[in-house]
């Protein structure tokens, strides 16, 4: 059920996001450096071998925020050990201003959205399968392809900014850890 409620969310925001999104003539470009490709080869196999690339690319997006995902777990984890004791909530630094649960809760509330982030990126949707199999007689081979590099622009975007909420985290966490240890 909640797989299905976390599925339901990320495709609405997958909506949201790629509703706007243009692909970069130089997204299309390295993608299509990336395959092997060659003149002698028919239109079907031309365009197989790009969206093999295409996938691949995807893939690698995916391993990657796979990672990420692992790292955030794991600062959930030190974040959750360091405040099991009692005194957490009397901690504070900065003259009583910040104490070390709120401290904590904000170094959390990076780490959240660095997951929402990669599950963006891991999502298991594919938007366009609607033209992965075309009615019998029709190929639309070009309308694939420009929705694969929409995710593939959507995804490398997300991962990005999962990136960046990730390494904000980690510059949170190092104060933390030397104000109030471990």
């Amino acid at each position: 059920m909640i797989m299905r409620v976390v599925n339901a969310l990320i495709n609405l925001i997958w909506r949201l996001v790629s509703w706007r999104t243009r692909v970069p003539a130089a997204t299309e470009e390295r993608t299509r450096l990336f395959s092997v490709t060659n003149a002698a080869m028919s239109e079907r196999e031309f365009w197989r071998e790009n969206y093999k690339t295409a996938y691949e690319l995807l893939g690698i997006l995916n391993e990657k925020a796979e990672a990420l995902m692992v790292y955030s777990g794991v600062t959930l984890a030190v974040l959750s050990v360091a405040n099991i004791h009692e005194s957490a909530e009397h901690a504070a630094i900065l003259h009583g201003l910040i104490t070390e649960r709120c401290y904590s809760i904000v170094i959390a509330m990076f780490v959240l959205g660095s997951i929402f982030c990669s599950l963006i990126v891991v999502g298991i949707y594919w938007p366009f399968l609607h033209h992965a199999i075309p009615e019998p007689g029709r190929a639309t081979f070009d309308a694939e392809w420009q929705l694969i590099l929409k995710v593939l622009v959507v995804r490398q975007h997300c991962y990005q900014v999962a990136w960046l909420f990730s390494v904000l985290a980690l510059l949170l966490l190092v104060p933390f850890v030397l104000a109030f240890g471990l």
